[in-house]
């Protein structure tokens, strides 16, 4: 996998011009995504689609130079935000992975999100 430091533009590191490269913020299976891509949407998928899925605590925007840089190497990149995370965090996140409690809601947080998989492949494919 390409890394980039945080602070590059891999659209310009890449040769992809950043007019070409797209990104948006969109519901799949009301699952929050960033769907990158560069070029026609059609071409890109055509060479692959990449769902990227973040660790606890963070949310599908840390991952946004990652899916640029896919993006850029002509692929459809996509970041998700997991169960509890990002757009929708838990209020109470703090409290849920403190403790006690905090193995448990992890596992339940990977399971639920593994569970809205399915769904949101079926609207990646549905948007192709």
């Amino acid at each position: 996998m390409l890394r980039l430091p945080r602070s590059a533009d891999p659209t310009t590191m890449l040769g992809c011009p950043a007019r070409e490269l797209r990104a948006q913020q969109i519901a799949l299976a009301d699952v929050p995504a960033l769907v990158a891509a560069a070029g026609p949407p059609a071409a890109a998928a055509e060479r692959g689609t990449v769902l990227r899925l973040h660790g606890l605590t963070a949310s599908k925007d840390i991952q946004r130079t990652e899916a640029h840089s896919l993006a850029a190497q002509g692929y459809v990149a996509v970041t998700i935000d997991a169960v509890g995370h990002g757009a929708r965090r838990y209020h109470d996140f703090d409290d849920r992975f403190s403790g006690n409690r905090g193995e448990r809601s992890f596992f339940d947080v990977v399971q639920r999100t593994a569970d809205e998989l399915p769904g949101v492949l079926e609207a990646l494919d549905q948007r192709d």
